[in-house]
């Protein structure tokens, strides 16, 4: 099963606050956000989200941050290996 990245929408936010909850209690051992936290980052000019999916199911997102000074720090939420090695290559 191949995983594929693409732009993330506005209307996936439940499914990525699914993701990012999943991820929050794997790693930290409680939950991290809201649906409406998520939907409101899209309102963010300085923000580019992509998600890695699988099969019609999110497995993975990545956040860009676009900054003047040319960086661009990003954020990479997964438990799935080829996921976040695909979010990455992105």
């Amino acid at each position: 099963m191949t995983v594929t990245v693409r732009t993330a929408a506005v209307d996936e936010a439940p499914a990525i606050q699914a993701l990012l909850h999943e991820h929050a209690l794997a790693s930290f051992g409680e939950p991290e956000l809201s649906v409406d936290e998520v939907r409101s980052w899209f309102a963010q000019r300085n923000l580019e989200f992509r998600v890695a999916e699988r099969d019609g199911e999110l497995v993975g997102y990545l956040d860009i941050q676009l900054q003047e000074s040319g960086r661009f720090p990003a954020d990479v939420r997964t438990l799935d290996g080829e996921a976040g090695a695909a979010l990455l290559d992105e």
